[in-house]
């Protein structure tokens, strides 16, 4: 699997077809990744930063072109 210069782990996919839950094969894709890469027992703040880029040849919604960006982020108000 390819890593950048940090070890952080990149996914790239082509999507040429249309596939009805593309969404859930992008999370599937990146989620796989993160049990590949840990340890069972290993502490969870071992898991390595996942990128994904996903270019698709097919519509995912209204309009003409689109770019989704989602993070999750996890902040101790304390």
């Amino acid at each position: 699997m390819p890593k950048n210069p940090r070890s952080e782990l990149v996914l790239i996919e082509v999507q040429n077809n249309n596939e009805y839950a593309y969404f859930q094969r992008m999370l599937f894709g990146t989620s796989k990744l993160v049990t590949e890469y840990i340890n069972r027992g290993e502490k969870y703040d071992k898991v390595r930063k996942v990128y994904s880029a996903n270019t698709v040849y097919f519509s995912l919604g209204d309009g003409r072109d689109f770019v989704y960006h989602g993070k999750t982020e996890f902040r101790n108000p304390h």
